[in-house]
């Protein structure tokens, strides 16, 4: 079984954010950010994949 993300948790993330395909922001997989799950640190899309991901998890998120 898989561990849930709850609210509060410190995660590490490696992104890539495209606007209409472009790329505007990325991080490096050797430098990933740091983050507090569900505290709003994040664009609120992401907030919400995290807070459904499971520990260990790798997903693409698209927020419209």
């Amino acid at each position: 079984m898989v561990e849930k993300i709850v609210k509060g948790d410190l995660v590490t993330l490696t992104f890539e954010g495209k606007a209409e395909g472009t790329p505007f922001e990325k991080t490096e997989p050797s430098k990933p950010v740091l983050v507090a799950a569900g505290e709003g640190q994040i664009i609120a899309g992401l907030d919400e994949a995290v807070m459904a991901a499971g520990v260990g998890d790798s997903r693409t998120v698209t927020i419209p």
